[in-house]
């Protein structure tokens, strides 16, 4: 990829120093932003069958956001291994 060209999950732009990656807006943010909507409005159509999906009121501030990216970072760290191995067992 070259630095500021457009892809399929955002932008990459270069700097002097360090590449940033800035995403752009996709489908999964566009359904997860009506999904969110439909959560905040009792009125709306999708209210009562996302609330009983999530299983209650939705609150963002019960996101733990450290918790998060440590699990995240687990599972990365994980699937990375994972790729190693694979690939060694490609090349026995």
């Amino acid at each position: 990829m070259t630095g500021g060209s457009d892809h399929v999950f955002g932008q990459r732009k270069k700097s002097a120093t360090t590449q940033t990656f800035r995403p752009s807006r996709t489908k999964r943010h566009i359904l997860a932003d009506r999904a969110n909507d439909a959560i905040a409005d009792p009125k709306h159509e999708e209210h009562d069958p996302l609330r009983e999906w999530y299983g209650g009121p939705y609150n963002a501030a019960d996101i733990d956001e450290r918790f998060t990216r440590r699990v995240v970072a687990a599972i990365t760290i994980r699937r990375h291994a994972g790729k190693l191995a694979y690939q060694k067992s490609r090349t026995q």
